[in-house]
């Protein structure tokens, strides 16, 4: 099997040169991106607002639906943000609205632990932006602690996603019956029937 890696802007995606994948990716691996690509843009500490990184990511997403095989994923990375006052931005709603909204059915959520193991201890990989928003945080009375992880939300068609939930609530057996595996090694193992 092979396969080929295209990096591009969100719009580039819709143009001709995308044309010839619709329907045709397995995997698209996108991030929340919430710097700016111009140094005249907005700071991009980790009290930024980032109702326009979603904004953009939501036409990413809409962008993308399309060229996603069936089977396929899309898998969107996000790294935690804080509000001003040190709390925790709400990513998982927006994030998972935009993708339902551009024909997508959330399929997982899980997270990208990004620090690391020292012996028994975490120790945190935080950039030095966060270290110091923690610390004025944790200055002005709000105890904040370094974020140790990313949000990884897993993305599939609207109709792999409808396939998947009629087969899970296809009864498996209609009798009470009970099926063994073959026989290893002489020995018959007790198992259940699954679906095909």
């Amino acid at each position: 099997m092979t396969g080929s890696v295209l990096d591009a802007r969100p719009k580039v995606l819709a143009t001709i040169r995308a044309a010839g994948l619709v329907g045709r990716v397995g995997l698209v691996l996108t991030a929340l991106r919430t710097a700016t690509d111009d140094s005249a843009g907005p700071a991009t500490g980790p009290d930024r607002d980032s109702s326009a990184a979603i904004d953009e990511l939501a036409a990413t997403l809409a962008y993308c639906e399309p060229l996603l095989r069936s089977g396929g994923h899309l898998v969107v990375v996000a790294r935690p943000r804080r509000h001003p006052d040190g709390s925790l931005v709400d990513l998982t709603t927006p994030l998972i609205a935009a993708g339902t909204a551009a024909g997508l059915a959330p399929a997982d959520r899980c997270i990208a632990l990004t620090a690391g193991l020292r012996g028994n201890r975490l120790v945190t990989r935080a950039s030095l932006a966060d270290r110091r928003a923690t610390v004025r945080a944790s200055a002005g009375g709000a105890p904040v602690a370094l974020t140790a992880h990313h949000e990884v939300l897993v993305f599939q068609l609207v109709h792999d996603a409808e396939l998947a939930a009629a087969a899970a609530d296809t009864p498996l057996s209609t009798e009470h019956e009970t099926a063994t595996r073959s026989a290893v090694n002489g020995v018959d193992y007790p198992g259940s029937r699954r679906a095909a």
